[in-house]
C-alpha cells in the first residue's frame, strides 16, 4: 500500500465517510423493493442461472449482500423487462453496480427532480449517458 493511501485511511474523516457510506449500503439493501435472484427469475420468466448471468455481465443490476448472493432493485424491472442502457451506463462507472444504484435512483436537478431510472425507462437512456459522459469528464450535474 503506497504511503498517499494508507494516511488516507489513517484520516478520521475519511474513516468516517466509509462507515456513512456502508451504513447507506445497508439501508439500501434493507428496502422492501429489493428482490431475490428467485424473484427476479420468476418476474422475468427467465431461470435463476439466466438472472445471474445477466448480473454477471452487467445487464442487470445485482448489488453484493455478502456470501455470493445479490439484491436486485426492483426498480430497474419496471417495464418487466431489464433496464435498458444499464450494462454500458454501469460500465462507464467502473462497472461498479453501486455507482450504478446510487446515480440511477437519487433525484437529479437536471432531470427536473426526475430519477434517472425513470428517465432511462421513458426512453431518455442517451441522454442519461451524455450526463454519466460529462461526469466522467469532470462535469457536475
Amino acid at each position: 500500500m503506497d504511503k498517499a493511501l494508507e494516511a488516507l485511511l489513517k484520516n478520521p474523516s475519511f474513516a468516517a465517510a466509509i462507515r456513512r457510506g456502508e451504513q447507506r449500503k445497508l439501508q439500501v439493501l434493507s428496502q422492501p423493493d429489493m428482490l431475490t435472484a428467485s424473484e427476479v427469475a420468476t418476474k422475468l420468466g427467465m431461470s435463476v442461472e439466466a438472472v445471474l448471468a445477466h448480473r454477471s455481465s452487467l445487464k442487470i443490476l445485482g448489488l453484493p449482500i455478502g456470501n455470493g448472493a445479490f439484491a436486485y432493485p426492483e426498480w430497474q424491472f419496471a417495464s418487466g423487462m431489464p433496464l435498458p442502457s444499464l450494462q454500458l451506463l454501469t460500465r462507464m462507472l467502473n462497472d461498479d453496480p453501486w455507482a450504478a444504484y446510487f446515480f440511477l435512483s437519487e433525484p437529479l436537478e437536471a432531470l427536473g427532480g426526475m430519477l434517472p431510472y425513470e428517465a432511462v425507462t421513458a426512453g431518455r437512456a442517451n441522454e442519461i449517458l451524455l450526463m454519466v459522459q460529462g461526469i466522467q469528464e469532470g462535469g457536475v450535474l
